[in-house]
């Protein structure tokens, strides 16, 4: 946490209580996404999880600017500002800098990220570090908005505790989810991966397991 973001708060009383503020924010918009997205808690269709991280990306915006950069002798891209920096705002852009914005690196499809890899390595790799950065931030925003609706959701309720699955069906539920996982990977080309050998295995597996 920076400094200036410390000295917003004089005391804990202070901070409890902006924390507390921040969790009824969280809430009212977990309620308006709900209204919007009734099925949020089950399957977040494409097209809301799309406007929701184009909002997730305009905050990230805010936080991160833009990046300049110029290319070095040796074709090595060098950072030389950032939009946030104090005195930006006086700073001449040169001809010829490249800019790395979240927007930018997310407007990238993935057959274009692919191939900058090979018609631009470096800029591949400054992309690449935005887009995985951008990944972790949006995945952590809306882990707290799913937190946020199942609170809301769940209300005063206490938790229901759900009782043990017995050992045996939850080796038959292991083995099914590996099972579509062993084709999942086949069709990616992971050698390792053969649902066949799994089948064969599990098989015997159960053939001993069962035995008397």
């Amino acid at each position: 946490m920076t400094k200036a973001k410390q000295a917003q708060f004089e005391s804990l009383k202070q901070a409890g209580y902006a924390l507390a503020v921040n969790s009824d924010t969280n809430a009212t918009i977990a309620g308006f996404v709900l209204d919007k997205c009734p099925t949020l808690l089950d399957e977040v269709p494409a097209e809301v999880k799309a406007d929701l991280f184009e909002g997730f990306a305009l905050r990230a915006h805010e936080l991160w600017g833009q990046d300049y950069y110029v290319k070095g002798d040796t074709g090595m891209l060098l950072k030389v500002a950032n939009s946030l920096d104090p005195n930006f705002a006086k700073r001449e852009v040169k001809k010829g800098e490249i800019v790395i914005s979240v927007h930018y690196a997310r407007s990238f499809t993935g057959q274009e990220f692919g191939k900058l890899k090979d018609s631009d390595p470096a800029l591949h790799g400054l992309v690449s570090a935005m887009r995985i950065r951008f990944t972790k931030y949006s995945g952590n925003r809306m882990s707290d908005l799913l937190t946020a609706a199942k609170r809301l959701v769940q209300g005063d309720k206490p938790k229901a505790r759900s009782a043990n699955k017995a050992f045996a069906e939850w080796i038959k539920d292991t083995f099914e989810t590996a099972d579509k996982r062993a084709k999942v990977a086949m069709d990616r080309g992971d050698e390792s991966a053969s649902q066949v050998k799994f089948r064969v295995a599990r098989d015997a597996f159960w053939k001993a397991y069962n035995a008397k």
